[in-house]
């Protein structure tokens, strides 16, 4: 849409029969909006003094009334006939008519007043002020011609003519200034172009006396219209409006007239004020490239925010126009060599065009000189040209399927594709080069050990604190072991430790790696030794499934959680409850220990939380809870924040109170995961909308894109650098990714059957 057919007031696109050049909400505001410069709307049925006037004239005191020929936020204008001097003149009326309000009506005087006092030849001139049957009115100048605005809409006007209007407006401006008056309300649709092409300025509506004490508007409220408005006028900031906020207009206008568009634009009222104070307008040039640079800079210095970055008064646009006009060089900034040249030349057309054409045959003859021996050397390649094409053509066909194998995330079909056609053609650069960039930029995912293979699903690995074993748990059919291996061979380093039931995914290293526990639905949890596998206390005895067990971070004691509603705290060297049982009012779901070792997290399927204190076995808070089904949790690295993860989303939480701290983190399903950064800063989830997401633990904002897998993600961790991310999914693999970018790090790393692991699961570090 050309930018002549959008509103100069607010920007919005407008229909072939909008009027005055302005949109039907504009239109409309303008129309019942006396209380936009109040505060308040009007009623528009109490608009009944002077309607749209019908066929027949209306005699309106020494005037008959011909036609309506403006209406705004204060008041209508009519064309009119002087019925004792017989003369042409606008008569305006304040909208409202009688049932204006005081301050409508003393605004409407002061505008009378104020122009009243202008005799300038741009400036249209009041003839009389009266009162007709308590109706004020004051009379004025009939122009004959159109708006600025109807103007530009019509199509785009030379530069030259725009720079001419300002500098008679600028001037006319000026002369107002010097006798104490401000226009406050300067923009296309208050400038007339009359029959001599001469601009007028009219509707001084918002007339303000410089130094006076009275001010017919509140502190604070915005008037005028936003796309011509300076800034200090948007903020509504009236120690600060003055003579530079008529010269920001002029700016505005300028601008306006050049590109034809306003220099500030947006959708609504509000996002236009919000960019007059805010944004910087785009330079003129890039709508119209053909502005001379100096109209350019005189435009944008009348548009700076600061009041005294502008132009100290409307005399001196008015100059630096006319300077630019006469194409002399203007004083806001110097002029490089290159304007200069161009000046001289716009001077002196007859010289610069004897110049030119010189210049032009010089050119023209080397670049036939030229032209005959690249068409020599073009002759002599070109046989060799035609078979490099061809050669490159058919090496394109080869090695496409490659291609397609490293786009499908195949990259030892796409390596082994390659590596078959260099050995069938040892000189083919481009096959050797592709090869050769695959190997240095892409990295690969290498096993360091055989697989650690059982005959039933796996449900846990995890290292144990010197990183040189394995401990992993199986639960199917009658693969119902926890083995530990060997983590740089594969190799088993203890008998199967056989559960008579099946486990889940509850089987962890003691921190200083000499003992395990394991949980299982036999309602007991054992401690073993991590060498041998022997239990090295009694059974820690339920009344239910223990669904979790966990060792503190000294090792020195066992949390366990069961079914039968209670979570216990064991001594891990005698096997003996050092606390009284911590009960729940249903069924626990899990339990970690918090890092300082000073308190206990468990979770219940109610989808509550509930901290303890690990000494005295007594409630923290209790005041955690999800409105959906809880999945997880864990503790900040501080041991003072709780992140959990639901179907409904992930929440950060205080330790100490249960107030929420962040969140809800939100996937497009429920959230399965979620894990601290080691520094605490970051937050991963994962969920089974098939992404991993990362967020700011402090404020829950994502901070990454989605990383994104085929098939639901089951778990997500960070490494102990916290620079990388690890997740598991049910398409079959895991992916390291880099956790400031969300880029993935290597290939995925496939497994015959879904990759999960559990919540606490150490089996990222195989991957980092």
């Amino acid at each position: 849409m050309p930018e002549s057919q959008l509103c100069p007031e607010c920007g919005a696109s407008l229909p072939d029969d909008a009027p005055d050049g302005s949109c039907p909400t504009c239109a409309l505001r303008d129309a019942l909006a006396l209380g936009v410069n109040t505060g308040e709307w009007s009623d528009p049925s109490s608009i009944v003094t002077f309607p749209s006037l019908p066929r027949e004239i209306r005699r309106f005191g020494d005037y008959e009334l011909l036609e309506e020929i403006a209406r705004g936020g204060m008041g209508i204008v009519y064309k009119a006939r002087q019925v004792r001097l017989n003369r042409v003149v606008a008569v305006k009326t304040i909208l409202g008519g009688q049932m204006a309000g005081a301050a409508d009506m003393q605004r409407f005087r002061a505008e009378a007043e104020a122009v009243a006092q202008l005799q300038h030849p741009n400036i249209v001139s009041i003839h009389e002020v009266g009162e007709h049957e308590g109706q004020p009115y004051f009379s004025m100048d009939y122009i004959e011609g159109k708006s600025l605005t109807a103007l530009i809409r019509e199509g785009p006007i030379p530069a030259q003519r725009a720079a001419r209007y300002v500098r008679t407006m600028a001037e006319a401006i000026h002369y107002a200034h010097l006798r104490g008056i401000l226009h406050r309300d300067l923009k296309p649709s208050n400038v007339l172009i009359d029959t001599a092409d001469e601009p007028r300025i009219t509707d001084f509506g918002l007339a303000k006396r410089i130094g006076r004490d009275l001010e017919l508007t509140l502190t604070g409220q915005v008037l005028g219209s936003p796309n011509f408005l300076a800034p200090e006028q948007a903020a509504g900031e009236r120690g600060k409006i003055g003579t530079q906020s008529d010269i920001y207009s002029l700016g505005a206008i300028l601008y306006y007239l050049l590109t034809g568009r306003p220099p500030l634009m947006a959708e609504t009222l509000e996002q236009t004020l919000y960019a007059v104070l805010h944004s910087d307008p785009v330079a003129p040039r890039v709508f119209n490239p053909v502005i001379a640079p100096d109209l350019e800079t005189i435009s944008l210095k009348c548009l700076e925010k600061e009041p005294n970055r502008r132009y100290g008064t409307a005399q001196e646009v008015a100059d630096e126009l006319g300077r630019s006009l006469r194409d002399e060089p203007i004083l806001t900034r110097p002029v490089s060599q290159p304007e200069k040249a161009l000046r001289w030349a716009r001077r002196n057309r007859v010289v610069a065009s004897l110049i030119a054409a010189k210049v032009l045959v010089f050119i023209t003859g080397l670049t036939g000189v030229i032209w005959e021996w690249q068409r020599a050397r073009r002759n002599a390649h070109a046989e060799l040209l035609e078979r490099r094409r061809a050669d490159a053509a058919l090496t394109q066909m080869e090695f496409q399927r490659a291609e397609d194998f490293f786009e499908a995330d195949n990259s030892a079909a796409a390596l082994a594709y390659l590596a078959n056609l260099l050995r069938q053609d040892p000189s083919n650069r481009v096959v050797a080069e592709r090869l050769v960039s695959a190997l240095t930029y892409k990295s690969f995912a290498l096993p360091l050990a055989r697989p650690l293979q059982h005959s039933g699903f796996v449900w846990f690995v995890e290292f144990s604190s010197d990183g040189q074993r394995l401990l992993t748990t199986a639960s199917e059919g009658d693969d119902r072991f926890a083995r530990i291996w060997d983590a740089r061979t594969g190799l088993p380093l203890t008998e199967s430790l056989r559960l008579e039931n099946p486990v889940g995914a509850f089987a962890r290293f003691s921190p200083d790696g000499q003992r395990i526990v394991t949980a299982s639905s036999e309602y007991t949890a054992e401690i073993r030794d991590s060498r041998t596998g022997r239990l090295v206390v009694p059974p820690l005895q339920h009344h239910d499934v223990v669904i979790g067990a966990q060792f503190s971070p000294d090792s020195k004691r066992v949390v366990t959680a069961s079914s039968d509603r209670t979570g216990r705290v064991w001594d891990a060297n005698t096997g003996k409850p050092l606390t009284e049982p911590l009960l729940h009012d249903s069924k626990l779901g899990g339990v970690e220990f918090a890092p300082d070792g000073k308190h206990v997290v468990t979770w219940c399927v109610d989808n509550s939380v509930t901290v303890w204190d690990v000494d005295t076995g007594r409630l923290v808070t209790k005041s955690i809870k999800h409105a959906q089904e809880l999945f997880c949790l864990a503790i900040s690295p501080d041991g003072q924040r709780i992140v959990t993860a639901a179907k409904d989303g992930a929440r950060v939480w205080s330790v100490s109170t249960g107030a929420l701290l962040a969140g809800p983190m939100k996937h497009e399903g429920g959230v399965l995961s979620a894990q601290f950064s080691p520094d605490g800063e970051l937050v991963v989830t994962a969920s089974w909308d098939d992404t991993a997401r990362i967020w700011d633990s402090h404020t829950g904002q994502q901070v990454t894109l989605p990383l994104r897998h085929k098939n639901e993600v089951n778990f997500a961790q960070f490494s102990p650098d916290g620079r990388r991310v690890v997740t598991a999914s049910k398409d079959s693999t895991a992916r390291v990714w880099d956790a400031f970018t969300g880029q993935p790090l290597t290939q995925p790393l496939r497994h015959e059957g879904r990759a999960r692991v559990s919540v606490g699961a150490a089996a990222c570090q195989l991957c980092l």
